[in-house]
C-alpha cells in the first residue's frame, strides 16, 4: 500500500514539472495622465469639470497616449503584440496623488480599445493632478494582482522616478517595462526593459518588448 502511494505521489510530480506551462500572458498598462505629462491642462480641467460627457477634445495627449497603448495591443499586425500570444489584459492610469484604486478589470486583445476606452474617459472627470509616483507605486501598484508584465508609462522627473523604482520585491509581475514620456528615462532601474519614446509613432518598440517578455516566460518562477 505504501508503496503504491509512493509511486503514485512521484507520477504526478513527474506530470506537474514535464507539463507545458500555459501560454497566456497577463499585461497591466498604467498611462500617466498626470501633471508631468499633461503641462497646460488647467483651462481643460476646468472645461471637462463642467461638462456631462467626456469631451474628445478635452485632453488630446492624454487621448493619444491611450491611442498608442491601443496600438500595441490590437493595432497593425507588424507594431502589436504577437498574434499566437494568448493575451488577458489590464488598463489603468496614473493621474497624480495618492492615485485610485486599481480597477481590477480585464480585456482581452479583440476588445481592449473599445473596453479599456471606456475606463480612459473616466479620467476626463477627473483630471490630472501633481504627481507622486513613490505614493502610487507603493500604496496601489504594489498591490496588483493578475498581472506578469506591467507597462509603467511615465513623465516623471528623475528625482521622482529614483524614489519610485524599482518596484518593492516582492509584486506580481514578473516583468516590469516602463515607457518614459517627455524625456523619462529608467534605464538606471531597469536597464535591460525601459525605453524612452519621444513621440506615440511607433508602438512596435513597446510590443517587441512584450513579446521578449513572453519569450523569457518559461525561465519564471
Amino acid at each position: 500500500m505504501n508503496r503504491l502511494f509512493l509511486l503514485t505521489l512521484l507520477a504526478a510530480v513527474f506530470l506537474a514539472e514535464s507539463a507545458p506551462l500555459s501560454s497566456k500572458l497577463q499585461v497591466l498598462f498604467i498611462n500617466d495622465f498626470t501633471l508631468n505629462f499633461l503641462k497646460d491642462d488647467a483651462k481643460r480641467v476646468e472645461m471637462a469639470a463642467r461638462s456631462v460627457k467626456c469631451l474628445s477634445n478635452a485632453y488630446p495627449d492624454a487621448a493619444e497616449q491611450f491611442a498608442f497603448t491601443s496600438a500595441v495591443v490590437d493595432g497593425d499586425k507588424i507594431a502589436a503584440i504577437d498574434g499566437s500570444i494568448d493575451l488577458t489584459l489590464q488598463y489603468d492610469y496614473y493621474r497624480g496623488g495618492n492615485g485610485n484604486f486599481l480597477n481590477n478589470l480585464h480585456f482581452t486583445r479583440d476588445d481592449f480599445s473599445i473596453a479599456a476606452g471606456e475606463v480612459f474617459r473616466d479620467f476626463c472627470f477627473e483630471g490630472p493632478q501633481k504627481s507622486d509616483l513613490s505614493k502610487y507605486v507603493h500604496n496601489e501598484l504594489f498591490l496588483a494582482k493578475d498581472a506578469d508584465v506591467l507597462v509603467l508609462f511615465t513623465a516623471a522627473p528623475s528625482s521622482e522616478l529614483a524614489a519610485a523604482l524599482p518596484l518593492p520585491d516582492p509584486t506580481e509581475f514578473k516583468s516590469v517595462i516602463v515607457v518614459g514620456l517627455d524625456g523619462a528615462d529608467a534605464s538606471a532601474f531597469y536597464p535591460d526593459t525601459s525605453i524612452s519614446i519621444a513621440d506615440f509613432t511607433q508602438p512596435d518598440t513597446i510590443a517587441s518588448m512584450i513579446n521578449a517578455a513572453y519569450g523569457t516566460k518559461t525561465f519564471w518562477i
